[in-house]
């Protein structure tokens, strides 16, 4: 009798203590798997982001345009005609953390003044004349995320730029519409979504130059 009572007690002792065992197992394989998805993490905030795309500016609804317009209408031309191209833009922003990120910013955009006649004191010039400016910029830019996920970036940040004016005229070199170089600030809000985990677009309103808005196709490195 009493052997049998001992024997019951050793294989609930055996019962017991494998059954606090296994929890502990559990629990060592839960914090690998947890250290796992921390690293991963941790890896994903040193990420970047190519943009390329299009953009609009002052200049593409005419006001940027309008100042040398008018000068040209008030002195020695006539049948002016101002055109222009969308703004071509890249940028390229390193996330140095998860809600930060620092990067480099590239536009260009073509403007042009087509006109049939030119006049000075003694001569009238007829036929079809064209004046072309072109504008480059380049900046730097820090963007802040609100909300910074596998599918979804959204942001706000700062762009200073440098603006370089290159221009070719016809009859005369004074361009007193334009300044030839300007350094400039501009506000940006903008976001980016993802249909794959590297591949998505991108759109951005800004206040101030180069552009009033701009989109494309982000490239996630």
């Amino acid at each position: 009798m009493i052997r049998t009572i001992l024997i019951i007690i050793f294989l609930n002792g055996c019962n017991c203590l494998m059954a606090q065992t296994k929890p502990i197992q559990n629990i060592d394989g839960a914090t690998a798997q947890s250290t796992k998805t921390s690293a991963a993490k941790k890896t994903k905030i040193w990420q970047s982001n190519l943009s390329l795309g299009l953009g609009g500016s002052l200049y593409n609804i005419k006001i940027g345009g309008e100042p040398l317009r008018t000068i040209l209408l008030s002195s020695n031309y006539d049948s002016v005609r101002y055109e222009n191209t969308p703004l071509l833009m890249a940028t390229y922003d390193l996330k140095v953390f998860k809600f930060l990120s620092i990067g480099a910013a590239y536009s260009y955009q073509d403007l042009s003044y087509n006109y049939k006649v030119f006049k000075t004191d003694t001569i009238t010039y007829r036929g079809y004349f064209t004046d072309k400016i072109h504008r480059t910029n380049i900046g730097i830019r820090v963007l802040y995320y609100f909300q910074n996920t596998d599918d979804l970036d959204v942001y706000s940040g700062i762009r200073a730029s440098y603006t370089k004016w290159e221009m070719r005229r016809t009859f005369e070199e004074d361009f007193t519409g334009y300044l030839k170089n300007k350094y400039k600030i501009q506000a940006v809000l903008g976001g980016r979504g993802f249909f794959h985990k590297n591949f998505g677009f991108t759109a951005e309103l800004g206040i101030g130059d180069p552009y009033l808005f701009s989109f494309g196709f982000c490239i996630r490195l």
